[in-house]
């Protein structure tokens, strides 16, 4: 038992143990008032017969027969006296109704003492379990940080290496380049051709630092997806528009199917960008003189948007993984084309961050088909048809 506790226990106690000894003074007085009344008594008949003194010393000593106390109180009654009217058994009376007083008194204030222990004791109890439970979040909040940082220190490392292996390759290239040009003398031709090769690295550059920028500010939570009521017809006709002129001259008809349009929270510009990133992935991997169609319908609580292309397809082992950060397929008209694999990454962070999903699937002309879902309320607002 602690201090507290202890001294919780040891007030009502020692109060209890004063209680008892005031009523031991009581009776030990109460005691006392009866023995000078029966020493009364003795001085008052020997005063009036002398003779009879060691008598009546005896009899009051208590050697009084014991059938005596019947013929005692014939004659108080006799002659109209009661014993209890005597002084002794008032003042008996009277301590012991001071005693009970006293000992209810008591007991009463030690039963709030104990209720007052036990409601602070409670208090306490509660008080620990609050700074228990405190603790416990303390404790998880922190293991929570440690985890996160330690993820974040994961993820850092992971982004530098894999920016490092994405700037390997043009770097190197620009490079030769260079020293190919320094170290041999080229004719015009092949010096054209040398120009024309850096400059697709710088392009490849270019690219590449673009990408690594959104996808920094989407890490850092820089990207602020805000929806907000808008036609799906506008964000889509944009992101077809920005990719058109790139299909256009490799020969590859992107067309939009004809479809009802609505309005639906999401962000216009970051969803945009994500339907550019996957028809611009569309576009880039499949062949010259092949289609690319986007097609919309409406489900019970979403829209589902499908981005069918004609191109290499994309292997069913492969089918997750292609949206992960710096992936890019196995195929090798992946591996020599362009791209850091970050668009397919970005575009399934903003159809996330909206409650939407993506994926893909073996389209039904061959090639891949991208299906988009994002969520509406059940009440959206009729626009025009497109």
């Amino acid at each position: 038992m602690d201090r507290r506790k202890l001294q919780r226990v040891a007030l009502p106690a020692g109060l209890l143990f004063l209680v008892l000894l005031a009523l031991g003074g009581l009776l030990h007085t109460a005691g006392e008032a009866v023995k000078e009344e029966e020493q009364q008594k003795l001085g008052a008949l020997v005063r009036e017969h002398p003779e009879y003194e060691d008598r009546y010393a005896r009899i009051m000593g208590g050697d009084a027969p014991g059938d005596a106390s019947g013929l005692g109180a014939q004659i108080l009654e006799k002659y109209g006296y009661d014993t209890l009217d005597g002084g002794a058994y008032r003042a008996v009376r009277r301590y012991f109704f001071l005693a009970g007083c006293l000992l209810a008194a008591g007991m009463a204030v030690s039963a709030l003492l104990a209720l007052l222990a036990l409601r602070a004791q409670r208090r306490a109890e509660e008080d620990r379990e609050r700074l228990e439970e405190k603790l416990r979040e303390l404790r998880l909040r922190e293991e929570g940080t440690k985890e996160r940082l330690i993820r974040e220190e994961q993820e850092t490392k992971s982004l530098v290496t894999d920016i490092s292996h994405q700037l390997k390759t043009p770097v190197a290239a620009l490079r030769m380049s260079l020293e190919l040009r320094e170290t041999t003398e080229l004719t015009e031709e092949e010096k054209r051709e040398c120009s024309g090769r850096e400059l697709q690295e710088v392009a490849k550059l270019e690219e590449l630092l673009n990408s690594f920028t959104q996808l920094s500010r989407l890490e850092a939570d820089m990207i602020r997806i805000r929806p907000r009521m808008e036609e799906l017809r506008q964000t889509l006709a944009g992101a077809v528009g920005a990719v058109y002129m790139k299909a256009f001259r490799r020969g590859i008809e992107l067309s939009l199917e004809e479809f009802r349009d609505r309005r639906l929270p999401h962000d216009p510009r970051w969803t945009r960008e994500a339907f550019v990133n996957i028809l611009d992935n569309a576009v880039k991997y499949s062949p010259e003189n092949t289609s690319v169609t986007v097609r919309v319908s409406w489900l019970a609580s979403a829209v589902m948007i499908e981005f069918e292309d004609q191109g290499i397809g994309v292997p069913q082992e492969e089918a997750h993984r292609i949206f992960q950060r710096f992936y890019r397929g196995n195929a090798r008209q992946v591996q020599e084309g362009e791209g850091a694999g970050v668009g397919l990454y970005l575009a399934r962070r903003i159809l996330e961050a909206q409650g939407g999903t993506v994926c893909v699937k073996r389209g039904r002309r061959g090639g891949s088909n991208f299906i988009v879902t994002l969520p509406y309320n059940s009440v959206m607002e009729p626009v025009s048809v497109l």
